[in-house]
């Protein structure tokens, strides 16, 4: 599918210009909270390309090149607003894009440990060359690579933005979730969600009540219970809406972090 955009303004403006023409790659600063934060992205005809595999049988998305999404700047106000979040923690970012949360958890808010992620190989080549812990190629729905990474990494915080989308299936993103959630000890989860289309989005809503343990919508401060408002790209205005998953507590870890292993991956 081919799909045009055009530039995106939000409630975190970039304070440089943005220039027009032949594809450039730039560093765009965003002011988050008391922090500014440089994503490198590529600008030029506002053109973004990915396929789910129908057209040339090999998926591919590049829109993590060309944007920093709504859904991403409105979680790195919500971490800002809420650091206990990631202080102190093992943090892994799944389809990271431009890595704004992750760059913001690493050189901001005193992460222990920051892992990028995206299954864009250019994307996680930029991310290499940023200021994060480490950056690597992953397919968020592997749910099972995804886990044995968690385990392995002893992850405290998965990071997750704007990797819902109307149009395209749900269940691996569902099936992600609930592999995650039910790991000994289980992750805390940060989903941060663009409601482009209200009708599909209650209805995904509604499913992550179904998922082991709890659910609980947060609020930036001062944002109306809708969530915060930003402008999208491809759909103008949305509002933004964060959840925080956490797994049941079934098991006991070790002072400053998950223990040794985990039950149910086979790490």
């Amino acid at each position: 599918r081919l799909i045009a955009g055009q530039h995106m303004h939000s409630a975190a403006e970039p304070t440089t210009p943005q220039p027009s023409g032949a594809h450039t790659r730039e560093e765009i600063d965003f002011r988050v909270g008391p922090f500014t934060l440089s994503a490198r992205v590529t600008l030029g005809d506002d053109t973004l390309l990915f396929d789910d595999g129908s057209l040339t049988g090999e998926p591919f998305d590049d829109t993590g090149l060309h944007r920093v999404w709504p859904a991403s700047v409105a979680l790195c106000h919500s971490l800002v607003a809420r650091p206990e979040a990631v202080a102190g923690r093992r943090v892994l970012e799944l389809g990271a894009g431009t890595g704004l949360p992750s760059l913001l958890c690493a050189r901001h808010l005193c992460a222990a440990h920051v892992i990028a992620t995206d299954s864009n190989r250019a994307a996680v080549e930029r991310l290499q060359a940023a200021a994060i812990d480490a950056a690597a190629l992953l397919d968020f729905e592997d749910a099972e690579a995804v886990a044995g990474l968690v385990c392995a990494e002893r992850v405290e915080t998965v990071l997750l933005s704007d990797v819902f989308y109307p149009a395209k299936d749900a269940a691996p993103l569902l099936a992600l979730l609930r592999r995650l959630l039910v790991l000994d000890p289980a992750p805390t989860i940060l989903l941060s969600v663009s409601r482009r289309d209200v009708r599909a989005c209650d209805a995904f809503e509604r499913s992550l009540l179904s998922l082991p343990g709890t659910a609980t919508l947060l609020t930036a401060a001062g944002a109306a219970e809708e969530g915060t408002r930003y402008t999208d790209p491809l759909y103008g205005d949305v509002a933004v809406r964060i959840h925080r998953l956490e797994g049941e507590p079934t098991g006991a870890t070790t002072a400053g972090g998950r223990g040794g292993g985990c039950e149910g991956c086979g790490c």
